[in-house]
């Protein structure tokens, strides 16, 4: 409706990005062969926990919306847009350090869903995107003309009957889906706390939320076994964030004896879908700064 049309053309006055799926359509669309992956051009530096560290790159600007969106209509769905942070005082150029939008676009790339990619500047919303989606979070995605919020709400969305022919994520074993739980609640009391005299339990819980997830990864290479699946995408993210975080600000050392968490890690940012969302170490740093010792406050 004309509403709609409004809203595209202000979504239009902002950067997008043709994602990977949707370079595919557009070459399925032209009868063109794909040519085959060759090296990349960004190297990675080696030798962290949170593997896969590589030099800050601008991604960029080429894709037209109306583009992506035909390639999205080309796999018989309703076209995809998804809106996640932006690095702040970029202009809304550069993806930003957000875990649950990288949960999000990571779902969205091993699915191979065809979308467009916009990126909201937290210091700068439109005032479009606000009368839209008035809390003004990310991630949100637009679909069948509904917009919808939170991560968990979005891969269940992602994952239910609107893509029929998209790769399945949900694990074979129902108990994978309880890995991790508690993880990110345990890293977050621990980064925010400013009480000296709990630090020392809160470090502990930490490290055994950890030691757990290493135990749920023996003989496997990802949670979902010999591949992913939804809890690895939700996971990662937020892996990464703390042991960059609290590695830097806090002294935090994953265990030794993770050695399983450790080879997950390292294998899980060699996948094309991470290397696709990928954002510095430095971004997260930035991101986190603000909120270590918040609880003391």
């Amino acid at each position: 409706g004309e509403a709609h049309r409004h809203l595209m053309a202000q979504a239009l006055r902002i950067p997008v990005f043709r994602t990977r799926c949707c370079q595919r359509s557009l070459l399925h669309l032209r009868g063109e062969r794909r040519a085959s992956a060759g090296p990349r051009s960004q190297t990675q530096r080696r030798g962290s926990f949170a593997a896969g560290r590589r030099e800050p790159a601008r991604i960029l600007l080429r894709a037209a919306a109306s583009a992506s969106r035909s390639a999205a209509m080309s796999s018989g769905a309703a076209a995809v847009e998804v809106y996640v942070k932006a690095k702040p005082g970029t202009g809304a150029t550069v993806l930003g350090d957000c875990p649950f939008s990288a949960r999000v676009l990571l779902t969205l790339e091993e699915k191979a869903i065809a979308h467009t990619r916009h990126l909201i500047d937290f210091s700068d919303k439109p005032q479009w995107f606000l009368e839209a989606n008035p809390e003004g979070k990310v991630p949100v995605l637009h679909h069948e003309g509904k917009w919808i919020a939170d991560s968990d709400v979005i891969c269940e969305h992602l994952e239910g009957g609107a893509f029929p022919d998209a790769r399945a994520l949900s694990p074979a074993d129902e108990s994978t889906r309880q890995v991790g739980a508690a993880f990110f609640g345990a890293f977050v009391k621990f980064f925010t706390n400013g009480d000296a005299a709990a630090e020392p339990a809160l470090r502990d819980g930490l490290a055994a939320e950890v030691k757990a997830i290493d135990a749920a990864l023996q003989g496997k290479t990802f949670l979902g076994g010999d591949d992913v699946c939804s809890v690895d995408l939700a996971l990662y993210p937020k892996l990464r964030h703390m042991a960059v975080a609290c590695g830097h600000y806090k002294g935090f050392a994953v265990p030794q004896e993770c050695a399983a968490l450790a080879s997950y890690m390292k294998a899980m940012a060699k996948r094309p879908s991470v290397v696709d969302t990928y954002y510095p170490d430095e971004y997260i740093l930035e991101g986190w700064q603000p909120k270590l010792g918040l609880s003391n406050l």
